[in-house]
């Protein structure tokens, strides 16, 4: 069943012409066959779309569907007065000739009422594939060899699809144009729209012969390896886009796009938090009571490759969980590689799952030494008392 026209427009019942001039505009840029090439989805849909504004902004037609719905304009055998209506014509109409720097509009054809034009090359598919990188790798970037099976120009027939020796020839269906039009009769008389055309699938030319290795496409599959740069400070489930390197359109059609997905390995010391590193270092309970100073690993190599370390003086009484920043050891932004994120150390206590008699002795008698020295500890158990009453 064909959508309602003002939801296929996206506004109201009452919209006002100048609403429904606005988002036809609007959509008409956005899908037009010239911006999205070899994209059919796109091109039914700017079909749609000017198909809807031709009935929504002529008052007499638009009653009309508001009336009857899409009945008003279903085949009938009445007679009337013939109405062009090309998606092109109408989008030149409210744009003015000048289209997408000419483009648009270039390659219009005269006769047959005008409004046709030849398609566009195909572009081909876009492809998927997917790297595992340890985590430094990402980190400092790198660069991978892979394997890919995609379909490129056809050796035999360059491209063309056409047995060597033979040419194409004009498509008798349109003409050469590439596309059809195609008229219904309805209530104000005939209503057409351009189509594609099917035999030849918008090019104006059939081939004579096909060429017997490629049985006509222009492209043949081939196995490459690609060797591909991976920026520093990749994230876990980027994707690359290569331009270009995705399979060739049929017969000498525009290539699609390579999509690489980066998958990152965790790391056994780092975790990664925006371009932040994040080391967690078990110390002791004397080190943060007395106070220290650590030596904490980086993702930085030094001469012959040497990981870098970075001392940490840790002052006394420091507590458990603090974090100290160093800065200039994270990560490097993808799109500012001057902009280097921070390495953030947290310290933590490690408590001992085994201790020695003499260890139990001395904590056992630190304990109690604490226990009547720690203002804290003592000025928390007197509000538990003062509270309950005990």
């Amino acid at each position: 069943m064909p959508r309602d026209y003002y939801e296929i427009l996206g506004v109201n019942k009452d919209a006002s012409i100048d609403e429904i001039k606005k988002e036809y505009r609007r959509l008409a840029m956005r899908y037009h066959p010239d911006k999205n090439p070899g994209n059919k989805e796109a091109e039914e849909k700017f079909k749609e779309i000017s198909t809807a504004y031709a009935i929504l902004s002529d008052p007499e037609k638009r009653a009309q569907y508001d009336r009857f719905g899409h009945s008003a304009f279903e085949q009938r055998s009445a007679g009337g007065a013939y109405t062009q209506v090309d998606p092109f014509d109408l989008f030149k109409s409210i744009f003015g000739g000048g289209g997408f720097g000419g483009s648009v509009f270039d390659d219009f054809l005269g006769g047959m009422g005008g409004g046709f034009r030849r398609s566009e090359s195909i572009r081909g598919d876009d492809l998927r594939t997917s790297v595992t990188l340890d985590f430094d790798a990402a980190a400092r970037g790198a660069e991978v060899n892979l394997k890919i099976t995609r379909l490129e120009t056809c050796g035999t027939c360059s491209g063309s699809g056409a047995k060597p020796g033979t040419s194409s020839v004009k498509c008798s269906t349109c003409d050469g144009h590439g596309q059809v039009r195609q008229t219904q009769q309805t209530f104000f008389g005939h209503f057409s729209t351009v189509e594609t055309c099917s035999k030849c699938q918008g090019r104006g030319q059939v081939l004579k012969e096909p060429c017997p290795d490629c049985k006509g496409e222009g492209r043949e599959e081939v196995k490459r390896n690609l060797d591909v740069k991976i920026p520093a400070g990749i994230e876990d489930e980027s994707i690359l886009r290569l331009r270009g390197e995705g399979d060739v359109g049929p017969r000498n059609g525009t290539p699609g796009d390579l999509h690489v997905v980066i998958r990152v390995r965790p790391h056994s010391i780092f975790e990664r938090e925006g371009l932040n590193l994040i080391c967690k270092v078990p110390v002791t309970y004397s080190q943060l009571v007395l106070g220290s100073e650590i030596e904490v690993p980086t993702l930085k190599k030094g001469a012959g490759g040497k990981t870098l370390k970075s001392k940490i003086k840790i002052p006394a009484g420091t507590d458990t969980n603090t974090i100290f920043r160093v800065k200039g050891y994270g990560l490097p932004d993808l799109h500012n590689p001057k902009r280097i994120g921070d390495l953030l150390v947290r310290v933590e206590i490690e408590i001992p799952s085994r201790i020695s008699k003499r260890e139990k002795e001395l904590l056992v008698e630190l304990q109690a030494l604490k226990s009547e020295s720690n203002v804290k500890v003592k000025g928390f158990f007197q509000k538990v008392s003062d509270l309950f009453g005990s």
